[in-house]
């Protein structure tokens, strides 16, 4: 449904929105009412996923995310609704200080989701 055809061509429902608004739309507008966040969760992965993807990936909202690493950096708050969706979602990339910063040092808001997550029962941190 976020791409719909027209005599003038593809209509992109989803262009020019971030990821937050995406995952909100799908949830609001694109899947059943009785889905639920994983739902849209894996429809929003779907759409910026794919071959011809239609949704900006959920790249964290600092200025100036790193472009040069091996692996994409996620937001923080992708890496949270992934643990809510999926317990065993990894905790590394999670707490990775880069999700959220752009200072690769500063682990103060890590420390603290750790311990948060700790006390949830999270334990699958090396």
């Amino acid at each position: 449904v976020p791409m719909m055809r027209s005599s003038h061509g593809a209509i992109n429902l989803l262009e020019d929105n971030n990821w937050l608004t995406v995952l909100a739309m799908q949830l609001w507008y694109f899947t059943a009412p009785t889905s639920t966040i994983t739902d849209a969760l894996n429809a929003y992965n779907s759409a910026f996923q794919a071959e011809e993807f239609y949704a900006e990936p959920p790249s964290p909202s600092y200025k100036d995310a790193p472009t040069d690493t091996k692996k994409p950096i996620y937001d923080l708050r992708y890496h949270v609704l992934q643990l809510y969706s999926k317990r065993t979602h990894s905790l590394e990339e999670t707490l990775n200080p880069i999700t959220h910063t752009a200072d690769p040092m500063d682990f103060r808001l890590s420390w603290l989701l750790l311990q948060t997550l700790r006390a949830l029962g999270y334990r699958h941190c090396s």
